[in-house]
């Protein structure tokens, strides 16, 4: 489902979406996406220490760095956004998950890079979010895709996490090529002024939910948006970052 309420205000999942699930688990049960074994949450025990991880994020921007504090692009930069999740390298099985997700339509795996980031999470909902904020498709492709990866993968954090989510909150204003297409001098400018909200924002604590962070450009713009518009603790969460 990919509108959000007639109300146009965040919710839960509603409770018919809940069953329909329930009756999916029992006839099909979940399996680890990258062994095959059965398993609730999509990856396995015996997988997930396996996977690449980004060693030392930079705690503002999720770039792996070695040093103390925030790293020196973000000192430069200073991003709008507060804070990073994205705790695993774009590559191999990952990379090849993500890639299923969007362009070959297995809607199933956003449950298993879903459940990447709940692993993560603790310390980034100490402080709790308001609002789930998936960053937007512009709507030819949304039409061409059939769904958002990124709401997706904001349906199982805000089950799990008891957040809500916005999903038709912000828009895009136009078509914007693919980030990781683009060299990294040209990515500001293909995102800048692409995002508008709908209506007001009526809280102040954030998250924006995106697949994958290649430079920080798209959730950053998103960001300047937000805050523009009040939100004053604004944090990114994706499972994969790309260490450009």
């Amino acid at each position: 489902m990919i509108a959000g309420p007639s109300s146009g205000q965040p919710r839960s999942m509603p409770r018919i979406d809940r069953c329909v699930k329930t009756v999916l688990d029992a006839l099909y049960p979940i399996r680890c996406a990258i062994c095959g074994q059965a398993e609730e949450t999509g990856i396995c025990a015996n997988c997930l220490p396996g996977l690449q991880r980004i060693a030392k994020p930079c705690p503002r921007c999720g770039a792996n760095f070695s040093g103390l504090g925030t790293c020196g692009s973000c000192q430069i930069s200073n991003p709008q956004y507060d804070a990073t999740l994205a705790p695993f390298r774009y590559a191999p099985p990952l990379s090849g998950m993500v890639h299923q997700l969007k362009y070959h339509r297995r809607v199933s795996l956003a449950r298993p890079l879903a459940t990447l980031l709940l692993h993560e999470i603790a310390p980034f909902t100490q402080v709790k979010p308001q609002l789930l904020i998936p960053v937007p498709l512009h709507l030819s492709r949304l039409i061409w895709r059939g769904f958002n990866q990124s709401i997706e993968i904001a349906r199982y954090l805000s089950q799990a996490l008891d957040i809500p989510i916005d999903r038709t909150l912000t828009y895009r204003k136009r078509r914007t090529q693919p980030q990781a297409a683009l060299r990294a001098k040209y990515r500001r400018r293909n995102v800048t002024g692409c995002f508008g909200l709908r209506r007001p924002l009526h809280v102040k604590s954030v998250a924006i939910i995106d697949d994958v962070i290649t430079s920080g450009e798209t959730v950053n713009e998103l960001a300047r948006v937000l805050r523009k518009h009040g939100a004053n603790l604004i944090q990114a969460w994706a499972p994969l970052h790309t260490e450009l």
